[in-house]
């Protein structure tokens, strides 16, 4: 009786070990904006994983979606700035929700347009920041977001499509 062959640690991989540096280096340069919404985006993991509240589709895009807005919550809050982030929480809740309860090209290409029209926006103003200042940390707190959000989107449409497609009909071949 042969053994199954012992799984490989996940670090051990040359991708593992690239996605841990960079993990680290994004954690380093964003301080706060980036381990809050790191730390909601783990909570929410936990919560889609261990309870009934686990999304079919577009799991990804969603947790992402809802730590940006808890990163725009927690900021608005201790910043006082609520009148700069109150349309952001709103749309992104709005169309994550959506997207959780109807799935689909329409939703999920509605939060790709916020998403990528918000990705345009912050790499516009990051290019007008200085490297290491405040804002230049957060714009690229809300770029990795953005970006990553974008990708689980195309993921999750990729998984939704294939899981909802109706399979096709054999033809029936000629009898002679």
């Amino acid at each position: 009786m042969s053994e199954s062959p012992k799984p490989a640690h996940p670090l051990a991989s040359i991708g593992g070990l690239a996605g841990a540096a960079g993990g680290w280096m994004f954690a380093e340069y964003t301080g706060a904006s980036g381990w809050i919404p790191i730390g909601a985006a783990i909570l929410l993991l936990l919560v889609f994983t261990k309870t009934p509240l686990k999304p079919k589709w577009f799991m990804g895009a969603i947790i992402l979606t809802l730590a940006h807005v808890i990163w725009f919550t927690v900021g608005g809050a201790i910043a006082g700035v609520w009148s700069a982030v109150i349309g952001d929480i709103v749309v992104l809740l709005v169309l994550a929700v959506l997207l959780w309860l109807r799935p689909g090209l329409i939703t999920a290409s509605l939060l790709g347009l916020v998403q990528a029209g918000s990705l345009a926006y912050n790499v516009h103003l990051i290019l007008q920041v200085p490297l290491g200042d405040p804002t230049h940390r957060a714009l690229t707190a809300h770029i990795v977001l953005r970006s990553i959000a974008i990708f689980a989107l195309v993921m999750g449409y990729m998984k939704y499509r294939r899981e909802t497609a109706q399979p096709q009909a054999e033809p029936v071949p000629l009898q002679p």
